[in-house]
């Protein structure tokens, strides 16, 4: 599973979701969930439409759910990589920071939670 807590609706965000939407629609295993922080229920929803977000599940919480999940404060995107009980990967983007090589690792670092192909 991968957890993203989001600080900001961009598209940036929107290109790191769309690619992590393709693996989670390859794979039954893999659910991709988009938290974020801070923002208001009309923002999220326009944030899906524009971007034709179809396989995330997109969310709204606040600060204080987010300090449970230790999600670093500073980060404008924190994301998660869940598997067999453990966090395997966890990546916390500075603001203004999410870029194509971000991105790329974030994608790549799926590997870790994704059962091995046969």
């Amino acid at each position: 599973m991968a957890f993203l807590f989001a600080r900001k609706a961009n598209d940036s965000l929107a290109s790191l979701v769309k690619k992590l939407e393709d693996i989670t629609a390859a794979n039954e295993d893999m659910h991709t969930v988009v938290n974020f922080i801070g923002l208001e229920q009309g923002e999220v929803a326009k944030f899906g439409k524009t971007h034709g977000i179809k396989h995330a599940a997109l969310t709204i919480t606040d600060e204080k759910n987010a300090q449970r999940f230790k999600v670093a404060p500073e980060a404008e995107l924190t994301v998660m990589h869940y598997g067999n009980k453990k966090v395997a990967a966890n990546h916390a983007v500075a603001p203004g920071e999410l870029d194509e090589a971000k991105i790329k690792a974030i994608v790549n670092s799926t590997k870790t939670i994704l059962p091995a192909k046969k």
